[in-house]
């Protein structure tokens, strides 16, 4: 599946959303956030983290085509660490949706 990490996420009025710092928020830096991130709670081995540390650098590479299985784990962790209005963005984005405005297959995990 191929995937554009360089999209951006909007604001709620549709303008480009920006970081605290004034950075353009994408799809990039957010999945690799969360992929990197420690979940309180989660327990998971060294050979777990580095699947995570891999695919977190596949993504910093730009590189562009992801299986179904990585994309499921981005977006489970996504879903842990993100509100739900960057969520609904990054998982229609995930599914291909350019705009992340539709909805399209929101359900698949």
């Amino acid at each position: 599946m191929e995937i554009d990490f360089k999209q951006t996420l909007k604001n709620l009025d549709e303008s480009i959303s920006k970081d605290e710092k004034g950075e353009i928020v994408t799809l990039k830096k957010l999945c690799i956030n969360a992929l990197f991130a420690s979940i309180p709670n989660e327990k998971i081995d060294g050979i777990k983290k580095m699947e995570r540390y891999d695919l977190g650098m596949k993504i910093k590479n730009d590189k562009k085509e992801f299986k179904i299985e990585e994309i499921a784990l981005i977006k489970k962790l996504v879903g842990q660490v993100y509100g739900t209005f960057a969520v609904g963005q990054i998982y229609n984005m995930l599914e291909g949706d350019k705009d992340g405005k539709t909805g399209k297959n929101w359900n698949r995990i």
